[in-house]
């Protein structure tokens, strides 16, 4: 049996597309191509063919390719990704502001109402509504003018039908 191989073997002739497609594309070593090869042609004839044909620079050059269809289909997956994420931020924003305008509103008539609320609670709204505010410009990639400082707080002058003399700390 294993005579029979040798013999078909030796009658062989080599498949050069197929010996240069095993080492560009399946990344066969010139080892490995002589081991398979063996009895068909000899080390010596598939080097002069790597050398005269430039097997090596079309390795090369195959390998980049596949690199950059990685590199392309990875980049794609992340910006699918993070346009899911966006969404998602932009969807609890829009949410949590319905929320803060409720809330406002609320304060509002609560002070039309003659009740007097605190000026902590004001505070609180504002705050809220700035860092909505912020998650929003963010989810938008919305940049400001200038890039404010974790400090800074939004200052209220006026706000409308709210009398200043109710609010008490």
């Amino acid at each position: 049996m294993e005579e029979q191989k040798e013999t078909q073997k030796t009658t062989q002739k080599a498949d050069w597309v197929e010996i240069r497609n095993d080492y560009v594309l399946k990344n066969y070593s010139l080892s490995m191509l002589e081991e398979k090869y063996k009895g068909i042609t000899s080390r010596s004839s598939i080097a002069k063919h790597m050398r005269n044909e430039k097997w090596v620079e079309q390795k090369k050059k195959h390998k980049h390719k596949i690199e950059e269809k990685v590199t392309e289909k990875v980049a794609e997956s992340i910006s699918e990704k993070k346009a899911k994420a966006t969404e998602k931020h932009l969807e609890l924003t829009n949410n949590l502001c319905e929320l803060v305008n409720d809330l406002t509103l609320k304060y509002l008539e609560q002070v039309q109402s003659g009740k007097k609320i605190t000026a902590k609670s004001v505070e609180a709204l504002a705050n809220a509504i700035s860092k909505l505010q912020m998650c929003q410009r963010e989810s938008l990639n919305i940049k400001n003018g200038e890039e404010q400082k974790d400090d800074t707080r939004p200052e209220i002058t006026v706000i409308k039908g709210l009398d200043i003399s109710r609010i008490w700390e």
